[in-house]
């Protein structure tokens, strides 16, 4: 009967949760697994898989078959899968509907939808041994919220929650998570522990994240739970390093690269030991998460991320207060407190604990609880500077959306400088391309005529050598002629030069005679005086004086 109360509760929880249907269209899909036909390897399945109990569960063996018909056509299945052990996860298995066949399970998820089909009959078939807690077998119509079809984790997120155990998120955090939703913002979970060895508490777990309105797988925790006591030794003492833990947190901080960071008291809220190595290991993780030598696996693997703000509950110093008592729209007029509330009920075996309840119960708001509220939060790190409003996480912070869209503009932006910049240098180089073509023109056109030139001036030489050549093959010439003249020059001179002697000789005797003559003449003269009254006496031509004289004589 005790263990009745829990799950009593727990169910009373799902009719105050909001319905996400696939599709508001279709009628709510309705569980057909009492009408099921089912077989395991030939015989009936346990009915610790069919008990609606995730605190009973029973193990197929490996190569089990599981063989399911119904009158009623199925239209998908819900499986709650155990954890064998710490970071062992169910294996994929395969579906075979309608003849074809579909791998499920990749991921490794203890609560996996599989729909999107319509068939009597279907197999399931398990390679790996595995557990499970239960198997629902839905009919056709849109997917009842009791049914988690988990979404794949977020690339980025604005609130990272680091949660120490599977119900912090909602016990020592109540209201935090759909106080961020409310705002717009995306929150991942990231848990320390693992407990594998209460598998009851992950399907807890699973359920208070789906009531608080994540519907995103969380990030499992990877180390087993010690005792409140726990302390870092605790942990050194059963293999880990400390250097191990830290880049635990350093990956987590890198694959999902948040806004915000929100961890644990540092004095453990009310001491306990997981929550204040938990604080201690988030914290430690801030600088070597933004630095690429450090871890270098998960930075090649997810990248370096410098966290901006990073948030410890219950610090004084740097205070910021939430309002986690506004009734809030998204959550039917429930308050992110009393939304808080709600999810910590599926902590079904969490409830037993008196100081717990009247705690988290004790009051109606959030405002109302004096001792670690868990609405109170203090500024431990951050790179864009101090609050100016104290009532949020998000001064000075975009959320993703709005900074990836900032960013994108501020890309684009780039991106129109840089091709404006090309476009400039483009034309820069094209300007200076014609410039160098021109100039490139003008020296091959003064390389021309420098070439016309040169080949005017050796065509000038040539001609000059040819022209002094002719000159002086006529002047050759010239000399040939003259020598040729010379030779008939020479004797002509001589011959002159002989005449001329001669003639220089013969000229005294002439002009002996031509004195006589002319002295005959003055007598003649004197006689023609004489005879100038006679007859004129014309001589023949060509008769010259001196015959003229010496026909006178004769007479």
């Amino acid at each position: 009967m005790k263990r009745l109360i829990p799950l009593i509760l727990a169910l009373s929880m799902l009719l105050t949760l909001p319905v996400y249907a696939t599709d508001e269209t279709q009628p709510e899909a309705t569980d057909l697994t009492a009408q099921c036909t089912i077989l395991c390897n030939g015989g009936g399945i346990s009915h610790d898989m069919k008990d609606n109990s995730y605190f009973t569960r029973g193990v197929i063996p490996a190569g089990s078959v599981i063989k399911v018909s119904c009158a009623t056509p199925i239209g998908g299945i819900y499986a709650r899968f155990d954890q064998t052990g710490l970071d062992e996860y169910p294996a994929p298995w395969t579906l075979e509907v309608n003849g074809e066949e579909r791998i499920c399970g990749e991921n490794g998820w203890q609560q996996q939808y599989v729909g999107g089909f319509s068939a009597t009959e279907l197999t399931m078939t398990f390679a790996e041994e595995t557990g499970i807690s239960d198997l629902y077998f839905i009919s056709e119509g849109a997917r009842p919220d009791w049914v988690h079809d988990w979404a794949e984790q977020p690339e980025k997120v604005d609130v990272l929650l680091m949660a120490c155990h599977s119900d912090d998120d909602q016990y020592t955090f109540c209201g935090l998570i759909p106080w961020v939703l409310s705002k717009g913002a995306s929150i991942q979970v990231a848990y320390f522990i693992n407990h594998y060895t209460h598998p009851n508490r992950v399907h807890e777990q699973l359920d208070g994240l789906w009531a608080s309105g994540i519907h995103h797988y969380p990030e499992m925790g990877h180390y087993r739970d010690e005792e409140r006591e726990t302390t870092l030794q605790s942990y050194l003492n059963t293999g880990y390093t400390e250097e191990e833990l830290i880049g635990s947190c350093v990956e987590v901080y890198r694959r999902y690269k948040p806004q915000v960071v929100v961890t644990h008291a540092v004095n453990g809220e009310y001491g306990h030991g997981a929550h204040i190595l938990y604080t201690q290991l988030c914290t430690d993780a801030i600088a070597p998460s933004a630095d690429a030598s450090a871890y270098p696996e998960s930075a090649e693997k997810y990248g370096v991320w410098e966290i901006p703000k990073v948030y410890v509950h219950c610090q004084a110093d740097r205070e910021v207060v939430l309002d986690f008592d506004t009734p809030l729209d998204m959550f039917d007029g429930r308050t992110a407190y009393k939304v808080g509330q709600d999810a910590f009920m599926f902590e079904v075996s969490q409830t037993w604990y008196p100081g717990q309840m009247s705690w988290l119960y004790g009051q109606e708001k959030a405002s109302e609880v004096t001792e670690n509220p868990t609405n109170r939060y203090g500024l431990f790190h951050s790179t864009v500077g101090d609050d100016v409003n104290t009532d949020t996480i998000f001064d000075n912070i975009d959320l993703w959306p709005i900074r990836e869209q900032k960013e994108a503009e501020e890309a684009a932006r780039l991106a129109a400088e840089e091709a404006e910049r090309a476009a400039a240098e483009a034309e820069a180089q094209r300007i200076a391309q014609e410039e160098a073509d021109r100039l490139a023109a003008e020296q091959a056109a003064q390389a021309e005529l420098e070439r016309i030139t040169r080949q005017q001036a050796e065509e000038a030489a040539r001609q000059e050598a040819l022209e002094h050549r002719l000159a002086e093959h006529q002047a050759a010439l010239r000399g040939d002629k003259l020598l040729q003249a010379a030779a008939i020059a020479v004797p002509v001179l001589l011959i002159g030069l002989i005449l001329a002697l001669v003639l220089m000789l013969r000229r005294p005797k002439q002009k002996k005679k031509r004195n006589y003559v002319n002295r005959r003449e003055e007598v003649y003269e004197d006689d023609y005086d004489d005879y100038e009254d006679e007859p004129a006496y014309q001589p023949e031509e060509n008769y010259s004086l001196e015959e003229f004289y010496r026909e006178k004589k004769k007479k």
